[in-house]
């Protein structure tokens, strides 16, 4: 007779060594959210009126998809960006979004727009 021990089928659990890995799945995760949500700040345009206007009226041209409003809007942000009246960051944020509308992504970039119009705050 020998002396092999012999275990149940399955998996063996080392309970202790299980618990370590999942609280570090969890901390990793909970990491991950942490930085991410840190990072989902919208660029901040500058405190001018005339730039809170141009975007209602650049939120019009994409909700109806009218292409000649859209240029009207791209040409007044650009002379306010020019002037120093619309952040570097904001600019480039609104880039983005009329890259969409020029891919006949008119959702995605009127989404994009409402959450970066949404994430304006204005100074008191």
């Amino acid at each position: 007779m020998s002396l092999v021990e012999t275990r149940p089928q399955g998996k063996a659990v080392d309970l202790p060594r299980n618990r370590v890995r999942v609280s570090v799945v969890w901390l990793c995760l909970g990491l991950s959210v942490f930085m991410f949500a840190g990072c989902s700040r919208v660029p901040q345009v500058l405190t001018d009126e005339a730039v809170f206007g141009e975007l209602d009226a650049l939120y019009t041209a994409v909700t109806t998809k009218r292409r000649d409003l859209l240029t009207d809007c791209q040409q007044r942000i650009k002379k306010l960006h020019d002037e120093k009246r619309l952040s570097d960051a904001g600019h480039k944020e609104i880039q983005a979004i009329v890259a969409l509308t020029e891919q006949d992504k008119w959702r995605p970039a009127a989404e994009r727009l409402y959450d970066f119009m949404r994430g304006q705050r204005k100074a008191k």
